[in-house]
């Protein structure tokens, strides 16, 4: 492993009809979001490799890979005064097929 991914940051995503509503780093397990609105909301998370704050693509030419997203497993239908858990399991594979 190099120590460009040791330093890569995660970013959870979270969006509401498709678009993005708010971008959280994450520094821990959890992250607690408060103040959504009645919605349903689907999740994603970024490896952010080079810690600017966002996804960025590919680049062919350079032959440089886009930052690694792990997508939620599941939409949730968010009520009014309910509290959701929502989990991300397992760690994405970087492994490349022989």
């Amino acid at each position: 492993a190099s120590g460009k991914e040791n330093s890569a940051q995660y970013l959870l995503v979270v969006l509401a009809d498709g678009k993005p509503v708010r971008q959280i780093t994450i520094k821990d397990g959890m992250v607690p979001l408060t103040q959504l609105k009645p919605a349903t909301y689907t999740f994603r998370i970024i490896v952010d490799q080079n810690s600017n704050n966002e996804w960025d693509t590919g680049d062919l030419l350079a032959r440089k890979q886009p930052e690694i997203v792990i997508p939620g497993t599941a939409s949730v239908a968010l009520k009014a005064k309910w509290e959701h858990t929502v989990a991300f399991e397992g760690k994405p594979n970087n492994e490349k097929k022989k």
